[in-house]
């Protein structure tokens, strides 16, 4: 009789228990009373503990919940300094110099990231690296333009002997193509079709090297010689200090009505010249060119087998 209460009472208690949410019972399966057990946060992790930006910088963390099968794994992002950095989603935004904590959080775990905001490291020039800077010719250079207000990309990939390999797409240019300067100081000309690379026709390529220089590179330096300001622009420009970057105007023909007066922004980094922005407005359009990520690192071209 005694061993026949004692079990009544500890089913009584586990019934009392599963009924008042005090145990889990029946491993999720729903109650007596059509709830389902839930399971609760134990911990969340980011994928990065520290991170260092310079203003404009972006980058996104990644957080992860365990257990797998909590119930609840929604995360919220927070950030305790917004004027250093913001958070959205994860994506942590660079704002200006300092320190941030940015802090995910799941059920009632969390995790954090100590972002440290670096200001971009910019240089004041003199008018001779100035004009070294506009100079790219046998630089291993490559850089991407793009305009708005009309339409159309140009990505240019420039190798210290002189070749060029061009791609463009819709009001910029020519297609795909490569000018390539051989051994002998000749320049050979290939252009990209839907069946793959050709070899340019009779006098689509140079003789000579002075002559390639003197046809603006297959004049893809032509529009880069109408896109950046000569040395003689350069006593227009002046340093603006609270971004550190020059500004000045530059006139452009972009536009089929002529030239269009644009006002241009250059930066420079490690005295190498890292972007440049132009925008100008004429019967109500914006035209906005921007040359970005000028890269002078290792610069290949992988040249056709034709």
């Amino acid at each position: 009789m005694k061993k026949g209460l004692l079990t009544m009472a500890a089913a009584l208690i586990c019934a009392m228990a599963c009924a008042f949410g005090l145990a889990a019972c029946n491993n999720g399966e729903p109650n007596e009373n059509g709830g389902e057990q839930t399971a609760a946060v134990e911990s969340v992790t980011l994928n990065k503990t520290e991170l260092t930006l310079e203003v404009g910088g972006e980058e996104t963390l990644t957080a992860t919940v365990a257990p797998d099968d909590a119930t609840d794994k929604a995360v919220t992002w927070s950030s305790d300094n917004t004027a250093v950095a913001t958070v959205e989603n994860g994506k942590v935004t660079a704002i200006a110099a300092g320190t941030a904590a940015i802090t995910a959080k799941a059920g009632d775990k969390t995790a954090a990231c100590t972002v440290t905001v670096n200001a971009p490291v910019t240089y004041t020039v003199t008018e001779e690296e100035w004009n070294e800077a506009l100079d790219l010719k046998y630089k291993n250079l490559t850089f991407t333009g793009t305009i708005s207000g009309a339409s159309g990309e140009m990505t240019l990939k420039l190798i210290e002997d002189g070749s060029i390999h061009q791609i463009s797409s819709g009001d910029i240019g020519w297609g795909e193509h490569i000018y390539r300067v051989n051994s002998d100081k000749t320049v050979s000309y290939f252009s990209k079709t839907d069946t793959g690379w050709e070899a340019g026709a009779e006098g689509s390529g140079y003789d000579t090297l002075q002559e390639y220089e003197q046809g603006n590179y297959g004049d893809d330096f032509g529009f880069m010689k109408a896109i950046i300001p000569a040395a003689k622009y350069n006593s227009s420009f002046v340093f603006d200090e609270t971004d550190n970057s020059y500004k000045g105007t530059v006139m452009l023909n972009i536009s089929s009505d002529g030239a269009l007066a644009f006002d241009m922004t250059a930066k420079f980094e490690n005295k190498n010249l890292v972007f440049l922005d132009f925008s100008a407005e004429t019967e109500g359009v914006t035209y906005s060119l921007t040359v970005r990520l000028f890269d002078y690192g290792t610069t290949e071209i992988e040249f056709p087998a034709v």
